[in-house]
């Protein structure tokens, strides 16, 4: 039972994150004005941050999807700020969605591993 679970938080959490990458590199490379900024700048300050805990993740690490659960939280807060800026929204709402799927899977995860941990 609990093995099914960690299977759903797993795949929930991962759906978010890859959403959340493709979203990420969608927008930096096509979506946005470059005139400022460089490509490979941008998408190193975008993806970088998704980068860091996705081996642990992958491993099925409780610490590192309680990381990637507040790494997400930043993602949601530049998702914010950016629906608030005049323009398309589409993908600032999107990165908000995302970003929420894999908070909610990586807590979820993260929660029930540990739970797990302390029971058996």
């Amino acid at each position: 039972m609990t093995t099914k679970r960690l299977n759903l938080y797993r795949g929930i959490t991962l759906l978010g994150w890859a959403s959340l990458g493709l979203l990420l590199l969608v927008w930096n490379t096509w979506l946005i004005d470059l005139h400022h900024h460089t490509l490979l700048g941008s998408l190193a300050i975008a993806l970088v941050p998704l980068l860091l805990p996705l081996r642990g993740i992958l491993q099925g690490e409780w610490r590192a999807y309680l990381a990637a659960a507040l790494l997400s939280l930043m993602y949601f807060m530049h998702g914010v700020t950016e629906a608030f800026q005049p323009g398309d929204n589409l993908p600032a709402s999107l990165e908000i969605a995302f970003s929420l799927i894999g908070f909610a899977g990586a807590l979820g995860y993260a929660h029930a591993a540990r739970s797990m941990r302390l029971d058996g």
